[in-house]
């Protein structure tokens, strides 16, 4: 069954467990709006959870992908046996994202000849992501 919004979110290391922590109530809130959502969180933010979920053939996520958590330059990344997996790349990209909106809380993915950008030139609508690495401090 195709929906509205996926949500992708790894919880693989110390970073990730503070942006993963952002997502928790993402999917009730956006289904209290009218909205369909899958949540692949943890372990199901797998390389092959993400293709079945964004593969254009056939169409299962219809309007948005917000994914929280690591990116680079080349790739956003989701996670596979507890470990940080690159699960949208500069070369699956084209067939992950086109006709959708990305929306990333990721260091790098939408640099300069980064994924993002990569992205929105084989057809995806818009990628919002970080250009810079940030690194989160409790001070």
């Amino acid at each position: 069954m195709a929906v509205d919004i996926l949500i992708i979110r790894n919880k693989a290391d110390a970073a990730t467990i503070g942006t993963h922590a952002i997502g928790d109530g993402l999917k009730s809130h956006l289904e209290s709006k009218g909205f369909s959502v899958t949540d692949l969180s943890d372990e199901q933010a797998s390389p092959e959870n993400v293709n079945l979920w964004l593969s254009s053939n056939p169409i299962q996520t219809k309007k948005l992908v917000v994914a929280l958590d690591h990116g680079s330059c080349t790739a956003f990344y989701g996670e596979k046996n507890g470990e940080v997996t690159a699960v949208i790349t500069q070369s699956n990209c084209e067939d992950l994202t086109k006709q959708l909106h990305v929306y990333t809380f990721a260091c790098l993915t939408n640099g300069d000849n980064c994924v993002g950008q990569t992205a929105i030139s084989k057809g995806c609508y818009s990628w919002l992501g970080y250009v810079v690495r940030a690194i989160a401090s409790t001070h």
